[in-house]
């Protein structure tokens, strides 16, 4: 039953509640911002030691350490794309997992997502134009 609602799209992963290390994450960057109201100092503990690490445009939050889903949940996750999986269009494609079986029209073989040799070509089309 899982499986058949994945396949016709009724399943969306945006809307499944965020995961213990999320939450985790979440409470070192509320309990960092808190220090710093009551201490009356910005950057008085290492933001890195409380949910955020240091990118290119200065402190990104941490989402999770966790994986994305428990492995067993991840192989249901499914598109029912017209296309070639090769865009973010494709569920799969936009949550980072191969298409399976389960997707509907490519049925994970005739697709650029697929776990098979050369299934990697859409890498770089990651974004919609």
């Amino acid at each position: 039953m899982f499986s058949r609602k994945a396949a016709a799209g009724l399943i969306k992963p945006e809307t499944l509640p965020p995961t213990e290390g999320a939450a985790a994450q979440h409470s070192l960057r509320a309990y960092l911002q808190t220090q710093d109201w009551i201490l009356l100092q910005s950057m008085s503990l290492n933001p890195s030691d409380y949910g955020w690490t240091l990118g290119v445009h200065g402190y990104e939050p941490v989402p999770t350490l966790d994986p994305m889903a428990p492995e067993e949940l991840l192989q249901f996750t499914s598109c029912n794309c017209n296309g070639d999986c090769s865009n973010r269009r494709c569920s799969c494609k936009r949550n980072g997992v191969k298409c399976i079986s389960a997707c509907g029209v490519c049925k994970g073989i005739s697709c650029k997502n697929c776990g098979h040799d050369g299934g990697e070509s859409g890498e770089d089309s990651e974004i919609d134009s």
